[in-house]
């Protein structure tokens, strides 16, 4: 593609698209390559151009969001798990997100970290003395 191989297809290439999704963009390419080439750097770009004045994949607004989803989630974190664990509905969310069917997907847990009463919780004993 950089060399202009790809003219017609352009940052639609499936073939790029393919090669640039093994990318884990953790830039050891570009420690480990002679010549500095950082593919983590050009996956950025590829990627910026690709879905220029297109929507994303849905999977992508998913991962992206999953802050804001948890967030909405832990309203009821006990209808959100049934959702995320239940029969039906678990391979169905699988199927639209992109993650295989033989993983588990994340639990919420019951209760907020941050509305937890710590002052209740009795400090851990040590183990030393």
């Amino acid at each position: 593609m950089l060399a202009g191989a790809l003219r017609k297809e352009g940052f639609q290439s499936k073939a790029v698209h393919e090669a640039l999704d093994l990318c884990l963009s953790c830039k050891a390419c570009k420690t480990e390559c002679p010549v500095a080439v950082d593919m983590t750097a050009y996956k950025s770009e590829y990627l910026a151009q690709r879905y220029k004045h297109r929507p994303h994949p849905l999977h992508h607004y998913i991962f992206g969001f999953a802050d804001l989803l948890a967030r909405l989630g832990s309203i009821t974190p006990a209808l959100t798990n049934a959702v995320l664990t239940g029969r039906f509905t678990s391979p169905l969310i699988k199927r639209i997100v992109g993650v295989a069917q033989e993983r588990q997907l994340p639990r919420l847990a019951g209760k907020s970290y941050k509305k937890q009463d710590w002052r209740a919780t009795k400090p851990p004993t040590c183990l030393a003395h």
